[in-house]
């Protein structure tokens, strides 16, 4: 069975989905600014996806991560990168921050370009995925 599928059949189950199954993901969930850029220095590709299709960017954006989310950008990380998970519309890292309440993360990806305007094809903006007042104000602002 591919990874991707097994991963399908264990979300149904209500499991857990594999968010972190390579080295950068991995350290970019904990937050592990010094393994980050050592994975990078060493060739690690910040595009990379994992097999539940999130990059190493939207992992550390939704967990508050600012300094791994700085490292990634500098690295070459795009903060347009849209993830493709199989259980919902493809999000970019910033809508994934603003619906995680991550401002911090939020400031840094605007000030790194990402589009605050992007909407997915359900209408789905960073804007109304948020609950927080300042996010929302961050990105009307935009």
């Amino acid at each position: 069975m591919p990874v991707r599928s097994l991963a399908l059949w264990l979300v149904a189950l209500g499991c857990s989905p594999p968010l972190a199954d390579t080295p950068l993901a991995a350290a970019a969930a904990r937050g592990d600014v010094t393994t980050v850029r050592r994975l990078l220095s060493a060739g690690a590709r910040p595009a990379e996806r994992t097999s539940f299709g999130l990059p190493p960017l939207t992992i550390a954006a939704r967990s508050g991560h600012a300094e791994v989310v700085r490292a990634l950008l500098a690295a070459g990380a795009d903060p347009e990168q849209l993830d493709e998970p199989p259980t919902r519309e493809r999000w970019t890292p910033l809508m994934n921050a603003a619906h995680a309440g991550q401002t911090e993360v939020v400031e840094i990806l605007l000030a790194a370009g990402a589009d605050a305007g992007y909407e997915t094809s359900s209408g789905q903006r960073a804007e109304t995925l948020t609950e927080e007042d300042a996010i929302r104000r961050l990105l009307e602002a935009r």
